[in-house]
């Protein structure tokens, strides 16, 4: 039996990666939002709008686990937030590169050394709203026909995004509209695209 790189290699990868940018996001780097998310986690005993809901659910998770394991729940959160956000995005350079592990993992570690280590690993919430976004957008750059087919699968996906910080419906909603332009007037959107990217990157800058 053949043994399938993309479903061995790279989960034991990303569990190992999560496992140092966890340490260095809470114990080596200042993190500013450290202490705000410990308040978050101890306050959240209630769901309320006011803060995502992603935020609350692995809380609650966070919190769970920590009574089995006895691990602190901030780590087990932090480690929620960036294996999603590497899950994604690893997922997002499979999808540009051709299912090329060793290209993937290569820019992903690339991403971490610029962005990721600043807004990836402390910005966490936008962090993994924008990871999921560019995921949206490598499924349509890898088939923007095919994407009729499996929209009831992304829709999920973009909640997730916008439940993991409210500002990316804008993301999302941008995405939308490219993909429906080129199905209805098979118009391409290259200077929209460029334009939502560079919005989004001054969002990572200031969010």
């Amino acid at each position: 039996m053949r043994l399938n790189q993309k479903s061995f290699f790279l989960p034991l990868i990303l569990f190992f990666l999560t496992y140092i940018l966890v340490y260095i996001s809470l114990f080596v780097i200042k993190n500013p939002d450290q202490y705000n998310y410990l308040i978050i986690m101890n306050s959240s005993t209630e769901f309320s709008l006011s803060i995502e809901p992603t935020v609350y659910l692995f809380s609650k998770i966070a919190k769970y686990f920590s009574g089995l394991f006895f691990i602190d729940p901030l780590v087990i959160f932090y480690s929620i937030y960036i294996f999603l956000i590497q899950f994604f995005l690893a997922h997002s350079f499979l999808n540009f590169f051709k299912n090329s592990i060793g290209k993937s993992i290569f820019l992903l570690i690339f991403w971490l050394m610029t962005y990721g280590l600043m807004h990836g690993l402390i910005q966490i919430r936008f962090g993994l709203a924008s990871s999921i976004f560019v995921y949206l957008y490598s499924v349509y750059y890898l088939n923007p026909a095919g994407v009729r087919n499996i929209i009831f699968k992304l829709v999920p996906i973009s909640f997730l995004a916008i439940f993991s910080h409210y500002s990316s419906i804008f993301s999302v909603f941008s995405l939308l509209f490219i993909w429906l332009r080129k199905s209805i007037n098979n118009i391409s959107s290259g200077k929209i695209i460029h334009i939502v990217f560079i919005v989004i990157l001054v969002m990572f800058k200031f969010g």
